[in-house]
């Protein structure tokens, strides 16, 4: 749902449209106030980094060839015993932009989504998003997100109304791919391989079938 997400789309137009000039670094952060019992240390790269997975190749079109999973030697009090909070996973693509991701799943204060992009000539940021801030005499404030539904919401409603509008159209879907799942899919399994040893592991990409195509 993020490639129907305003920001994101916003960020792209800024990266294709040439004004940042080359892309040299992204800086990523996946940040949930807290995650159940259920959730497990796998579930870090599987369900919550698979996220910046897939927008680092709609944003920049190209592919991720490593994945290295770092462990802080501390961790977050408000952790389950079974996870490793904060966590942080290095991603290198294959034209040599470097890519860190925060990942910390009981940051407490909210659900906080941030990207980055480090240009040669410019910096381009996700926003807040946010309707209003408040001013007083406690200073300023804006409102966080609690939950991806709450943060994402426009997304989702963007990427549902997007297929029903294909469909009743006879219209061409657009959006992540079989292939693209397929992709990602690769690249958490390299970085599933990285939680365990801590080494830098290559994702290895087959040439993509005619069936995808």
């Amino acid at each position: 749902m993020r490639r129907f997400d305003p920001g994101y789309q916003a960020l792209k137009q800024s990266i294709e449209g040439g004004a940042l000039g080359d892309i040299m670094l992204i800086h990523c952060a996946h940040r949930n106030p807290s995650v159940p019992e259920s959730y497990t240390l796998e579930m870090a790269v599987n369900d919550s980094a698979t996220h910046e997975i897939d927008i680092i190749r709609y944003l920049l079109n190209e592919n991720i060839t490593s994945v290295r999973v770092d462990k802080p030697r501390k961790k977050t009090r408000r952790a389950l015993p079974h996870l490793q909070d904060p966590l942080i996973v290095i991603f290198e693509t294959e034209f040599g932009v470097r890519i860190d991701d925060e990942l910390f799943v009981n940051c407490h204060y909210g659900y906080d989504i941030r990207c980055e992009v480090i240009g040669e000539n410019a910096i381009a940021a996700l926003t807040e998003q946010q309707f209003i801030s408040t001013r007083s005499l406690n200073g300023n404030a804006q409102h966080i997100a609690q939950s991806c539904m709450e943060r994402f919401a426009t997304a989702y409603d963007r990427e549902v109304q997007h297929f029903v509008d294909s469909v009743r159209d006879g219209r061409e879907m657009s959006g992540p791919s079989s292939w693209d799942g397929y992709v990602v899919a690769l690249v958490c399994d390299a970085g599933l391989a990285s939680l365990k040893d801590g080494e830098k592991h290559d994702v290895v990409i087959p040439e993509q079938p005619a069936l995808y195509r």
